[in-house]
């Protein structure tokens, strides 16, 4: 399979304030596999961010707390993780455990 590498770019606008990498496709939550098998095809690596663990996230956790889901995640910046400029954001949303962004990075080194 020829897959293209996915290139950092503006995320879409969801329902509730999730935000997505116009090339993510949607999994279920439950689909581990697909998830693994799209990382793995497209060569990347991921990184999950909490929002209550986001130093600069204190104003729109503060929002999340306080029931403005919508709000919190739509204003919601992460940082990168180790402020490592090869990160790029791939999703903003409310998971299981709460708010949190995946970023990812070319994985192309360990393949």
């Amino acid at each position: 399979m020829n897959v293209l590498p996915i290139k950092a770019a503006p995320l879409l606008l969801h329902a509730g304030g999730a935000r997505s990498h116009p090339d993510l496709p949607f999994f279920d939550d439950d689909d581990l596999e697909s998830w693994d098998n799209w990382l793995r095809a497209h060569r990347l690596e991921v990184m999950r961010v909490w929002m209550e663990d986001d130093a600069l996230a204190v104003d729109s956790y503060r929002k999340f707390l306080a029931g403005d889901i919508t709000e919190a995640l739509s204003a919601w910046q992460p940082c990168k993780p180790d402020g490592d400029y090869a990160w790029f954001l791939l999703a903003v949303f409310d998971g299981r455990e709460g708010p949190c962004a995946y970023f990812v990075r070319s994985a192309s080194l360990f393949f």
